[in-house]
């Protein structure tokens, strides 16, 4: 699966990607500290925030299912109760640059924000989430109820045509990007990991030149 990037691209961000900047730029968690791919991918993220405010023209897409998800968050303690608030922060923080939209959720019943960007998905063929749930439980030959609801639902907004989304970009290297040739192959959508997508953005030399002027290399 080829990664281009001509004149802009539309990155729709998993949650696992706004949660662990969270880590990153609060210092707060010692795992994201200690972990080299966690940080790796948590740097390339924040490059390409850099090279958006820079100029280069890519879209940041995040849906209210982020929002649900982290509300989600079991808060057992103190700690994550904390945690849990310093994420919902970041997610408003994020939602609300300019280089951040607000994208659409396929949406097959009325528990969803219409003001918050969800589109009716009951008769659209191109949205079936419960199709890429089941692939997903197939492939990874789970048997636990549930287990890729979430990640079933974002994958099926990358296929809302109101979206026009190019890539989904998520970290998540022990479930989807495992699965991610499969996942082409079956709905055409492109999974990347943030420094995959750095790395093709600075492959060109107008945008490598861009990425040494915001780090201070030149």
């Amino acid at each position: 699966m080829e990664i281009k990037f001509k004149d802009n691209l539309t990155l729709y961000c998993d949650t696992c990607v706004i949660s662990t900047y969270r880590d990153y730029l609060t210092l707060a968690n010692y795992q994201t500290l200690t972990d080299m791919n966690i940080l790796r991918e948590m740097f390339a993220f924040e490059q390409i925030i850099k090279l958006i405010d820079s100029g280069i023209k890519i879209k940041l897409i995040v849906s209210d299912d982020n929002h649900h998800e982290i509300q989600k968050m079991r808060t057992p303690n103190n700690r994550a109760k904390n945690m849990k608030q310093e994420i919902l922060t970041i997610f408003s923080v994020l939602e609300k640059e300019p280089y951040m939209k607000l994208g659409h959720s396929a949406c097959w019943d009325s528990g969803y924000r219409w003001d918050r960007g969800a589109v009716w998905a009951g008769e659209n063929t191109d949205n079936n989430r419960e199709s890429i749930e089941n692939d997903l439980m197939r492939w990874s030959g789970s048997k636990k109820p549930g287990k890729f609801r979430e990640d079933a639902q974002h994958l099926s907004n990358m296929l809302v045509k109101e979206n026009r989304i190019d890539i989904f970009l998520t970290r998540d290297e022990k479930s989807l990007l495992k699965y991610r040739e499969k996942i082409f192959n079956s709905y055409k959508i492109k999974l990347a990991k943030p420094s995959e997508i750095l790395k093709t953005l600075i492959s060109q030399p107008k945008i490598y030149v861009k990425f040494l002027e915001i780090n201070g290399r030149t």
